[in-house]
């Protein structure tokens, strides 16, 4: 196995500043989670799991690097703890790209209005329920500022309430 390894372009030295980083990010992130029967690998592996493949090492370098088998990094993947954990983890990482998301979601639903003079509910759904706090299961209608009116299909027109 070492071989194989060696001859990856990653160095033993970027491999342990991976390992620091992530023992780093580890802490920060389970100040307040009860993870007392997780191992050190498992919660490192947790996070792992939870960057976007473009930003993680390969599987094989994981399992080198924290001396656990591939097979059993499979296996970790379906205990239900891992995948809670790797869920924080994942809402940590992409949390800081919500504002480029909400501003696309906005800037698209404002071109196909005044494109189609249509609205994309699902767009302006989705809007509500993050940045409003709206609660999906109340029945709805919302105005908006240039007095378009979005009914949700299968509400019955109440007010939208919070």
């Amino acid at each position: 196995m070492k071989n194989k390894l060696t001859q990856s372009p990653r160095t033993q030295k970027a491999l342990e500043q991976e390992r620091n980083y992530m023992k780093k990010q580890v802490n920060l992130l389970l100040k307040n989670e009860d993870i007392s029967d997780l191992s050190v690998e498992q919660v490192a592996f947790a996070l792992f799991w939870a960057l976007p493949e473009c930003q993680r090492q390969r599987q094989k370098d994981f399992s080198y690097m924290w001396d656990v088998s591939e097979r059993t990094l499979s296996q970790w993947k379906h205990h239900p703890k891992i995948q809670k954990l790797r869920n924080k983890f994942m809402q940590n990482v992409l949390v800081e790209k919500t504002p480029l998301v909400l501003e696309a979601l906005f800037q698209a639903t404002q071109r196909l209005h005044k494109v189609t003079g249509l609205v994309d509910v699902k767009a302006i759904r989705l809007w509500l329920e993050y940045v409003e706090g709206w609660n999906p299961k109340q029945e709805a209608n919302a105005n908006n500022n240039s007095g378009v009116q979005v009914v949700f299909a299968g509400y019955k027109g109440e007010n939208l309430k919070k």
